[in-house]
């Protein structure tokens, strides 16, 4: 499920910007996490992809800070001709702006397409008293005042 995902993002984008006959020739990549992690490691494989199919130089970047807020930040002061390009994660777009200091609104972004789903999930040492969920809120609702 993971390569069709990602075979099919790869498309949409490569389609964008092969279409686009008045992007520039060189394309920014923003990672807005640390390389080595899984948005650097898409960002590597496809990169080479989109360079071919589109005919484009794409260069990947990374900027960290503030769980990609700051990464996002920096469409700011960019160009606007669709030569760089910022991956984010859904909290990134829909939470981060409703804080205080965030240095873009969510009505600033533009989302070209959802490229992969990285759930979140909790994890308890195989020793623990706790087996479900119900059991964690459960305890939470006895300990919180």
């Amino acid at each position: 499920q993971m390569f069709s995902a990602i075979t099919l993002a790869l498309g949409a984008l490569v389609l964008l910007l092969a279409a686009a006959d008045d992007v520039p020739a060189n394309l920014t990549m923003v990672s807005a996490f640390a390389s080595g992690g899984e948005t650097h490691l898409f960002l590597s494989l496809i990169a080479p992809y989109i360079a071919y199919y589109s005919g484009r130089r794409v260069t990947l970047e990374i900027v960290t800070g503030n769980g990609g807020a700051t990464a996002l930040g920096t469409l700011y002061g960019n160009k606007t001709d669709g030569s760089y390009i910022v991956t984010a994660q859904t909290p990134n777009v829909v939470l981060a702006p409703q804080l205080p200091g965030c240095p873009y609104k969510l009505e600033d972004i533009s989302v070209l397409s959802f490229t992969t789903f990285t759930p979140h999930i909790l994890l308890v040492h195989t020793n623990s008293s706790y087996t479900s969920w119900p059991q964690i809120i459960e305890a939470a609702k006895n300990t919180v005042t």
